[in-house]
């Protein structure tokens, strides 16, 4: 009992009397394991949105069939000679799968429209239980939707369209799943619904053995050719793979983020050992071992880790629905992902372990200094400063090596899913910059020191505050690391951001080298799949004021295998005609008899001019001679580049995405009053300029950065409650201090200059050294980490513009850190601070 209560004693009511610092580490703790939560859980999510797009919804089964053509349609003849020749096959779910355009509270979303056999699926549609009876077929649709983001959630009347026609649906009911935002309704009606003839797709359950994969698949090629067969891990792969960039920046960034907080833990471990090296020493006065005393301080991390890690769980799911902390990838809908719920059991155990285990990782050096606080130490009022020999110098030196090492280290490419030695490079230069701190601070005191002895005796309180800072080189190095991984990330996600955006400007200019371009502005921006009319191209060459005129047709899936590719198709000859009277030449002579591919798909697969690549076509798989690689930039997975010619052939042409038009010089007002003329025909179609083309492009890869941004900055707020938590927790030890400097007759503002000083020093070093560590973080993240997981070669443009303002944002980052600590210098007492002895 008299154990519990000295921990009672020495924990709780510790934290208790000192509400603001308790509050501020465990919010610091909760924000890194917040980020790392939502991170992950928004990577997650929008990965099941991937799978369950292409499985329907419902559950997992043991194979799909569907085919390359997206407009195909199953006959029922070849499901039931499907049954009928493969025993193992024990059922077999046909799927009817379109898209319909859901338009409630101002927004147009994609929503996914399901046709399924109800009776016989009608347990999987709720778990537990049935809403059909045996002998009922239901006649309503059923909306499935969720509650914290959904279709159930909208109450006034849906607005649905399918093909520009308003659906309505006689009643709704919710079924209770996972995640998706989708409307399901009874095969048979939704067969009528959509005017269908066959199915989307089959899903087939049974334990199918490996030997009858191949022989199925030659049976389906022979019903037609164009098959699909794919396992749910297939599935499962690919949607990784297609999301592989997107989750790797979020993982950098939840990383580094909750690093920061590792650091403010030890930070705050630290002052709080400063500030209770008395209590510990009279603790061994009165019995307690060097080993209690260890545990004693340790328990005071695991405390306030678990508290931490438990909240920022909680906010982590929370920040997931937000827009803030939520951002868009080019392969999952939006809309898709927010509507899941639930933590998956790993995130949570990791998200756990992190927390936990790093809190205790960063209490461990803490908690050693106080396993050797001797008695005499305490009785004696020992110097701090020889409590532990810091050696600035070699440990410098350490630094410099280590940092020498990490990027010949993170250019290693090992077969690994993530780029490990990418990250290890990362963490090398993170902890060589830290071991740069001791010395970089002594060096900075000598020159501060040396100017101030010009002034005699004045500026006494900067003396102070620079003699605090040399007092405590630990604890201020981890305070000062901890902003420096801010500005460090700060600094290198903008540059990544900066280069993604100069790339796409350059490769924009170079690859559509038209000044306008004609587009259907509801399909870019909603999805909606409406393109352009065939007809219209026609129309428009016969303008007497158009010089050059090309299309432009893309997939934004097809898939080889498991990868996931672009394909881009447009009339090569246009542009190779525009080559020639430059006297240039980039595209091969024969480019109608192959594809040419972007050179990440070529980095990232290995291919090269000469191979050949496979691609489901209309009529069937067919191997593809890749004629040249081009720099490109629209997809992370690789894009494929096609002749209009080669592309009618083998997917046939319905509408165009998009028609790219030059005019003839001094033509272009005249002719655009005549384009407008023609569009004005036809729903939704509008002129984009090449300008406003460019900044489609953009703003499309900000919507898939603005995560970056918003966990940047957070990370950047968890530096400064680091700040706010070392200075309260400093101010603790420092207390005495102030009092005797109180009695001499120091007043409030000059207290509070010493503070501030203090707090300046720390936090200018700590900027200056995150901006040289983001200059070399850069390189990493773009040509090792970017380079070798996604096989771009970006053109760096560095963000001169932080360096200055990361500088003039220090003395407000300082002056608001120190807001709380004044107030208390303000209203000090003498006989609280003096009686102590």
């Amino acid at each position: 009992m008299a154990g519990l209560r000295l921990y009672y004693l020495f924990l709780i009511e510790y934290f208790r009397t000192h509400i603001p610092g308790t509050i501020f580490s465990i919010l610091g703790i909760a924000l890194g394991v917040a980020l790392f939560v939502s991170t992950n859980l928004n990577g997650r999510r929008a990965e099941k949105s991937l799978v369950d797009l292409s499985l329907g919804f419902m559950k997992d089964y043991s194979l799909k069939v569907s085919h390359s053509d997206p407009e195909f349609e199953i006959p029922q003849e070849h499901l039931r000679q499907l049954f009928q020749r493969f025993r193992s096959v024990q059922k077999i779910h046909p799927r009817i799968q379109k898209t319909f355009s859901l338009k409630n509270d101002g927004l147009n979303r994609g929503i996914v429209y399901l046709g399924i056999d109800v009776l016989s699926e009608k347990n999987t549609l709720s778990p537990g239980k049935s809403n059909f009876s045996e002998d009922t077929q239901p006649k309503n649709p059923f909306l499935i939707t969720f509650f914290s983001y959904g279709l159930s959630k909208i109450e006034e009347e849906l607005n649905i369209e399918f093909r520009g026609m308003n659906q309505g649906f006689d009643s709704i009911e919710t079924i209770d799943s996972e995640g998706g935002l989708f409307i399901l309704e009874d095969l048979t009606r939704a067969m009528d619904r959509v005017q269908a003839k066959g199915f989307s797709y089959l899903l087939l359950e049974g334990k199918i053995p490996e030997n009858e994969l191949e022989e199925m698949k030659v049976f389906l090629e022979a019903l037609s050719p164009g098959y699909l067969l794919e396992s749910p891990e297939e599935i499962q792969n690919r949607a990784g793979s297609a999301l592989k960039s997107y989750n790797l920046n979020l993982l950098i960034i939840s990383m580094i983020s909750v690093l920061i907080a590792f650091f403010m833990v030890a930070n705050t471990m630290t002052g709080i050992y400063l500030s209770r090296k008395k209590e510990l020493g009279i603790l061994r006065c009165i019995g307690s071992t060097p080993t209690q005393n260890l545990f004693l301080f340790l328990s005071q991390g695991v405390v306030l880790g678990g508290i931490g890690t438990v909240l920022g769980i909680f906010l982590g799911n929370l920040f997931t629905g937000l827009d803030f902390f939520s951002g868009d990838s080019n392969m999952a809908d939006s809309f898709q992902v927010k509507s899941y719920r639930g933590i998956p059991n790993d995130i949570l155990f990791l998200s756990f372990a992190i927390g936990l285990f790093g809190t205790i990782l960063s209490t461990l050096l803490p908690s050693l200094r106080s396993y050797r606080t001797s008695p005499l130490m305490i009785l004696r009022e020992w110097n701090r400063g020889k409590e532990i020999v810091f050696r600035p110098l070699p440990i410098f030196i350490l630094g410099v090596f280590i940092i020498s090492i990490a990027l010949p280290i993170s250019e290693i490419r090992g077969e690994f899913r993530l780029p490990l030695f990418g990250f290890l490079g990362i963490g090398l230069v993170v902890i060589g910059s830290t071991f740069l701190f001791p010395l970089l601070m002594q060096i900075s005191l000598i020159l501060f020191r040396k100017f101030i002895s010009y002034f005699d005796s004045a500026l006494l309180e900067f003396r102070i505050g620079l003699e605090e800072v040399a007092g405590n080189p630990i604890k201020n190095t981890l305070t000062s690391a901890s902003l420096m991984l801010a500005v460090s990330l700060v600094f290198t996600l903008t540059l990544l951001t900066d280069s993604y955006k100069k790339s796409i400007s350059d490769w924009t200019d170079r690859e559509f080298p038209f000044s306008h371009s004609v587009v259907n502005r509801s399909d870019i921006e909603e999805g909606t799949k409406k393109a352009i009319p065939l007809v219209l191209r026609e129309e428009i060459s016969a303008l007497p004021e158009v010089e050059e005129l090309d299309i432009f047709i893309f997939q934004n899936r097809i898939t080889s295998g498991e990868r996931v590719f672009f394909l881009h198709c447009f009339d090569m000859q246009v542009l190779v005609e525009r080559e020639k009277k430059k006297g240039e030449n980039t595209y091969p002579e024969n480019f109608r008899d192959g594809i040419l591919i972007s050179s990440n798909l070529a980095y990232l697969y290995g291919y090269g001019i000469g191979d050949t690549l496979e691609l489901p076509t209309s009529s069937g798989p067919v191997n593809f001679k890749i004629l040249g690689i081009r720099e490109h930039f629209f997809s992370e997975g690789g894009t494929i580049l096609m002749d209009e010619s080669l592309y009618r052939k083998h997917f046939g042409v319905t509408s165009y995405n998009s028609i790219r038009i030059n005019f003839f010089e001094g033509k272009e007002e005249e002719g655009l009053k005549k384009l407008s003329g023609i569009l004005s025909k036809y729903e939704s179609l509008e002129i984009l300029s090449s300008e406003d083309l460019k900044g489609l492009y953009i703003r499309g890869i900000e919507k898939v950065f603005r995560v970056l941004d918003s966990l940047k900055y957070t990370a950047f707020f968890i530096a400064f409650i680091s700040l706010f938590s070392s200075l309260l927790f400093s101010l603790n030890e420092k207390l005495k201090m102030f009092g005797v400097l109180k009695t001499l007759g120091a007043n409030g503002r000059q207290m509070t200059t010493m503070i501030f000083m203090e707090n300046s020093m720390i936090t200018i070093l700590g900027i200056l050294v995150g901006i040289g560590s983001g200059f070399l973080l850069g390189p990493i993240v773009i040509d090792v980490i970017n380079r070798n997981s996604f096989g771009w070669s970006l053109v760096k443009a560095y963000p001169y513009h932080l360096i200055w303002q990361f500088f003039l944002l220090a003395p407000f980052l300082s002056g608001g850190a120190i807001l709380y600590p004044a107030i208390i210098l303000k209203n000090l007492s003498l006989r609280q601070v003096l009686s102590y002895e």
